[in-house]
């Protein structure tokens, strides 16, 4: 039996047989762990053998490598493996000897010239320790990228894009720019580059007006992916922006949205909210409903209300489920909740039927729910519930935490007799 993917996590001299056994039939190559290994000269040695088997398999198109330290450029191997790849992902790739890596993107000598991969569509660069120019290149000559990931050396690839001494890919539809140190200013300027994106990570970076203008007058119509959660400029008010004006969004993160943003959203402004909470409810937040009714994953951050009332405190529960009832499609739904320390009445998002969970019925393809940023607080009511309503749900991120007197491990039981598909971690 002839295999067309390997994937495994470390390198043997078993596994370079196996692949030397189906060099003819193999369309992708993995190599991937989360971690360096201790026999770093083995893995390397290995894998310099392996660079010069996958330069003879004639079909590859997928090829993930790391964490590894190179022994040695591979020089023409690369060049051959990565003709025909689709798919390049290289992640924590490390090197023995830095200075046999040009830092020029105009090496002389024919030995490291970069060849053209016209066909590579998907390049991953994470978080390696080869000279940022020489990662640059890679970029320079897969001139038909669709989908960039770039982790270290961000701001060289944003200064080349701006300067114009580098090309950006005409069908690039996809960046993931997460944990750069880019500024706003730059951001906006980047994005404007790229009029076909589709799809964003910013995470963890400087994220806010610039950028956003950006995105809503130009890409946001089309935008299907968007990740911008530990943005930490990005304001609520921005936020509901984004919710309210980018109707193809299919997963979407962020942190920070006001719970009072909830009830603009459910079609209410201002005073008119809800009777009794007055001035409480935002009147800076962008008026009108979510238009991204199509979301199949949502990861958001929801700051409760300071001060509430207990009463009110369930009006601003049912609002957040209210919304999050009306995202139909949603597969994916992870929560969690920032609460001010001197509010008196408990969490805002604890998961009773009591406080609005029933609004969520309407999520029949919910498969992962994560809750471990939230103060859940259930009982066997709610247990039944959510075997009842969430037929399709296979696991549960975060402890099933019980109100009092009723002891969690029966409300784990209980789920898996009435849900055994379901698993909580």
């Amino acid at each position: 039996m002839q295999l067309t993917h390997i994937h495994v996590s470390i390198l043997s001299p078993e596994i370079l047989i196996i692949t030397q056994q189906n060099t003819d039939t193999l369309t992708s190559f993995s190599c991937r762990s989360n971690r360096l290994r201790k026999d770093q000269e083995a893995q390397g040695l290995w894998c310099r053998q392996l660079f010069f088997i996958l330069e003879m398999v004639p079909n590859l198109t997928e090829f993930a490598l790391g964490p590894v330290i190179l022994l040695d450029p591979p020089n023409q191997e690369f060049n051959k493996i990565c003709k025909n790849l689709k798919t390049l992902e290289l992640d924590r790739i490390k090197v023995s000897l830095p200075s046999l890596y040009s830092d020029s993107v105009t090496a002389e000598a024919e030995s490291v010239i970069m060849e053209s991969f016209p066909r590579l569509e998907s390049l991953a660069l994470i978080w390696n320790d080869f000279p940022p120019q020489c990662q640059l290149e890679l970029i320079r000559k897969s001139p038909n990228l669709k989908s960039l990931i770039w982790r270290r050396g961000t701001k060289l690839l944003a200064e080349s894009w701006l300067s114009g001494t580098l090309a950006v890919p005409q069908e690039l539809s996809m960046l993931d720019i997460g944990n750069s140190h880019l500024e706003d200013e730059d951001m906006g300027r980047l994005l404007a580059l790229i009029p076909s994106l589709t799809a964003l990570n910013a995470r963890s970076t400087p994220f806010s007006s610039n950028s956003l203008a950006q995105l809503v007058n130009n890409q946001g119509p089309d935008m299907v992916e968007l990740e911008l959660m530990e943005c930490t400029s990005l304001t609520s008010e921005q936020i509901q922006t984004i919710l309210t004006s980018m109707p193809k969004l299919k997963r979407f993160s962020a942190s920070l949205l006001e719970a009072s943003d909830f009830f603009i959203s459910n079609g209410n402004t201002g005073l008119e909210a809800v009777d009794g909470l007055g001035s409480s409810v935002a009147q800076g937040a962008s008026a009108g409903p979510w238009v991204c009714l199509g979301l199949e994953e949502l990861e958001i951050s929801i700051i409760g209300p300071e001060v509430c009332e207990e009463t009110d405190l369930a009006r601003y529960a049912s609002a957040v489920y209210d919304q999050l009832g009306k995202l139909r499609q949603l597969r994916v739904l992870s929560l969690k909740e920032i609460t001010s320390d001197y509010r008196d009445h408990g969490p805002l998002l604890d998961l009773t039927l009591e406080n609005g969970l029933g609004f969520l019925s309407s999520l029949k393809y919910l498969r992962e729910l994560n809750i471990r940023g939230i103060s859940a607080k259930m009982d066997k009511a709610e247990v039944e519930w959510i075997a009842r309503e969430w037929t399709r749900l296979i696991a549960i991120k975060g402890p099933l935490n019980s109100v009092p007197g009723v002891n969690a491990k029966d409300l784990n039981h209980q789920l898996k007799r009435l849900l055994p598909a379901a698993v909580v971690l």
